[in-house]
C-alpha cells in the first residue's frame, strides 16, 4: 500500500519520552527506547507508527495492527497484543 504523508519525516521520539510528554505510562518498558515516527490509524499502521485506540468495539482491528506502539486506555490494555 502506498503511504500517504502529510508531513515531512521525523526523527523519531522514542516511547518513554512520548508517554511522559502526553501523561501515559508504557505497559512495558524494555520498549521504552522503541522509537516512532508518525501518528496512523490502527488498520493502517506500520512499523514505526503509533496509533490509538479508545473504543472496544475497534478491538478487532489490533490483532492485524502492525504499530510499534498503541495509546489506549488502561481498561483496553488487556486486549492489546505485545509485539
Amino acid at each position: 500500500m502506498q503511504r500517504l504523508s502529510f508531513f515531512s519525516s521525523h526523527k523519531g521520539i522514542s516511547l518513554m519520552k512520548l508517554a511522559e510528554s502526553i501523561g501515559a505510562s508504557l505497559s512495558d518498558g524494555d520498549f521504552g527506547k522503541r522509537l516512532v515516527f508518525s501518528l496512523s490509524p490502527v488498520m493502517r499502521a506500520s512499523q514505526g507508527d503509533v496509533s490509538c485506540i479508545f473504543s472496544r468495539k475497534f478491538l478487532s482491528d489490533v490483532e492485524e495492527c502492525k504499530a510499534s506502539a498503541i495509546i489506549c486506555s488502561v481498561d483496553i490494555m488487556p486486549y492489546i497484543p505485545k509485539h
